[in-house]
């Protein structure tokens, strides 16, 4: 119901809206956990990949599209599909769950639907974020969406990596690409931080040492622009395994609504898997950046700190001291 209203608010104002859009359908999940939260509503939620989520399959567009096909079709409040010829009884169940909260929930569905989704994407996350997000992870959700931002600038560069206009970033690391890896490095310093406080602390090793390689990665691609062309590689473990292994924690820890205790144990069993495979998926990453050829050298790693930090002799020393013998 949430869901079918939210849609139909936004066709208002715009019709003919594509809602296959990947941060479209980020977007309706979002309205609908808010709704949820605010007028208390027991749709099973939890804070996940993209913050607060909606573990029902229904609340997905496509299926909404597929089911609003059908004549008549409709939703209850927990966004179960109805039977058409149970439509009207239906829909006065759902209501009838809202009570009082009924002028509520129009008025709010009306002024969170076309709000958010005709907010810029990256602007709604970060805004969604510093407004709702529980307080132990708030700073962790701020960070990993600028750090999102951060993949995006490099997958463009990226896209970009045989072409001459490149040319500029190597071999002699301009102030340019310098700017590029500070950055990147101060959001992944954050991240570290973030990771390390508390009850997330079991993920510090595991997330320095996928740092460690992007940061060395990063300096080979000063030093050799093709080497960008591989910059999903590291962008992948970073969503898929890293960051999914964070998040399912996280949602274990804030799971609630009428299925809260079948999602908590599906979330729990996801994320021991997902603990058990990360090792090996950043064994594999290091193995394949290896023998690429797409870590720097030792020699590199050297004038890399000398261009960026200055030609300060203890400074450098200490930085190199902390490479690893093989480098």
């Amino acid at each position: 119901m949430i869901l079918r209203d939210a849609r139909q608010a936004i066709l208002r104002e715009k019709p003919g809206v594509d809602f296959k859009n990947i941060n479209f359908q980020v977007k309706l999940q979002k309205i609908v956990f808010i709704i949820a939260e605010e007028l208390e509503i027991p749709l099973t939620r939890s804070w996940y990949l993209y913050g607060g989520y909606v573990h029902n399959d229904l609340v997905d567009i496509e299926k909404l599209i597929e089911l609003e096909d059908s004549p008549q079709a409709t939703f209850d409040l927990l966004g179960n599909a109805v039977e058409p010829s149970r439509d009207q009884k239906d829909i006065e169940y759902a209501e009838s769950l809202l009570g009082d909260k009924r002028n509520i929930y129009k008025n709010k569905i009306r002024k969170i639907a076309t709000k958010i989704f005709f907010k810029k994407y990256d602007e709604f996350l970060l805004d969604f974020y510093s407004e709702m997000a529980p307080e132990p992870y708030k700073q962790l959700y701020l960070n990993n969406a600028r750090l999102n931002q951060t993949f995006k600038r490099f997958e463009g560069l990226a896209l970009r990596a045989e072409q001459p206009a490149l040319d500029a970033f190597c071999p002699e690391l301009p102030e340019a690409f310098s700017d590029y890896y500070r950055a990147f490095t101060a959001v992944l310093s954050k991240l570290g931080v973030e990771v390390a406080k508390g009850e997330l602390s079991e993920f510090y090793d595991l997330t320095l040492r996928y740092i460690e390689l992007l940061e060395r990665y990063l300096i080979k691609a000063g030093f050799d622009r093709k080497v960008l062309s591989r910059f999903k590689l590291l962008a992948d473990v970073y969503k898929k395994s890293l960051w999914k292994t964070v998040a399912l924690s996280i949602s274990t820890k804030t799971v609630k609504g009428v299925r809260s205790e079948e999602v908590g144990k599906i979330q729990r069993r996801k994320l021991e898997e997902n603990l058990a495979s990360l090792p090996s998926s950043l064994d594999q990453l290091e193995a394949a950046l290896i023998k690429e050829g797409l870590l720097p050298t030792r020699s590199e790693m050297i004038r890399f700190y000398e261009k960026t930090y200055g030609d300060r002799k203890e400074l450098t020393e200490a930085l190199i001291g902390v490479l690893r013998p093989n480098a």
